[in-house]
């Protein structure tokens, strides 16, 4: 599993899950902009049947 999960339902709600491989904590770095871009890309590419996205974090805390 990579830093970002996309996982979609069938009403098209989309769970997007921050789990950094390898760390106690998600940190924003080159891992985390490389993950988002491409995650972004996946978006935008699916747009026309997503109907919404949630943003949780695989780790107790979000962000370190």
């Amino acid at each position: 599993m990579g830093y970002i999960t996309l996982k979609k339902d069938a009403d098209g709600i989309v769970e997007l899950i921050f789990d950094q491989p390898g760390e106690k904590v998600n940190k924003i770095g080159d891992a985390f902009i490389d993950a988002m871009q491409k995650t972004m890309a996946k978006l935008e590419k699916d747009k026309s049947s997503i109907t919404g996205i949630y943003v949780r974090s695989g780790k107790p805390t979000f962000f370190g």
